[in-house]
């Protein structure tokens, strides 16, 4: 079954992805823990994209802060998106932050924090885990994730539970953790030989036109659509594309995920020349699958064997999306 920890990953396809910082509080329930309004996503979808080179330096960021995970908490943009903010935990950590550099030309800033980065990583794994099991009504975690501009890790839930958050409270503290409510989309039954919507990387796909068995990769939110990558060569002249679960459906509007357009804008590969250039630029062995009305795609990718249900997060700061293996 697919882990509860499930997030909507805004990875956009080259161009770079903006960094989704928790909203202000609404309100704080009687435990003391705040409760974060539910995430709008038209608004991420609406809102710019990142400035790669921003992206770049916050990649260097979050690096830095896995290296050294009891120096640092988790950093983040500033609200101008133009500076790349560090958050120390020590003075010594903070002076070496000042003299750190992210090899591209942005801007820093220094917020000294209490948490640091190791710690919060710990609740966060423990909070969706094992860890909380015995707490009344923990079943109704299913999403741990972060809160960077409150250096904080975020449970959702799928219902205000007075005991549960007063658990919570009682084991990390008020401050380290902060709670959203979304109802659990209850995923079914599904792996890597039979992935359904949102689709995730790593399955099975099956690619009519090409008459090809391939690999979905990375997950992508462009121009409005919800997208995934593929490799190229599974798609040299576009068509549907299914998720293997539902192979022998192709009719129009029946098929489970989506289709690559046939105008070699989406896919940069011919067969017996290799890849070719679209917009003027060679980049690796791609193809862009756009999900069919009602479908979508999330940033998780499965991992162990052929027929595993087990997924990760993929980090929403990916800057560049490579191809999938076919």
């Amino acid at each position: 079954m697919r882990a509860r920890a499930v997030v909507l990953g805004v990875v956009m396809l080259i161009a770079g992805a903006t960094s989704l910082a928790a909203t202000p509080a609404q309100a704080r329930h009687a435990s003391g823990l705040e409760i974060l309004p539910a995430l709008d996503v038209a608004a991420i979808m609406a809102s710019p994209e990142l400035p790669r080179i921003v992206h770049r330096a916050l990649q260097a960021a979050w690096d830095l802060a896995e290296r050294e995970p009891a120096a640092y908490g988790y950093p983040y943009v500033n609200s101008s998106r133009t500076a790349v903010v560090l958050t120390p935990t020590t003075a010594a950590a903070e002076a070496r932050a000042r003299d750190w550099r992210p090899g591209v030309s942005v801007s820093t800033e220094i917020k000294r924090v209490t948490r640091a980065y190791g710690q919060l990583e710990a609740i966060r794994h423990e909070a969706i885990g094992p860890g909380v099991i015995g707490l009344p009504d923990s079943s109704l975690i299913w999403m741990t994730t972060t809160d960077e501009g409150g250096n904080r890790v975020l449970v959702v839930v799928s219902r205000i539970s007075d005991a549960l958050l007063f658990a919570l409270a009682r084991r990390y503290g008020t401050e380290a953790i902060a709670i959203r409510v979304e109802a659990n989309p209850n995923f079914t039954q599904v792996g890597r030989q039979d992935d359904e919507s949102p689709f995730w990387g790593g399955a099975r796909i099956d690619i009519r036109k090409s008459n090809k068995e391939c690999t979905s990769g990375f997950a992508a939110i462009w121009n409005g659509y919800y997208r995934m990558l593929t490799a190229g060569h599974c798609a040299r002249t576009g068509g549907y594309v299914n998720s293997h679960k539902n192979p022998d459906i192709y009719q129009m509007g029946t098929w489970p995920m989506g289709w690559i357009y046939e105008n070699g804008a989406f896919e940069n590969w011919n067969s017996g020349v290799g890849t070719v250039a679209v917009n003027g630029r060679y980049d690796g062995d791609l193809a862009l699958i756009t999900m069919d009305s009602g479908l979508s795609s999330a940033a998780r990718i499965y991992v162990g064997p052929s027929n595993s249900s087990s997924s990760q997060i993929v980090s929403p700061t990916v800057e560049y999306c490579p191809s999938a293996g076919g």
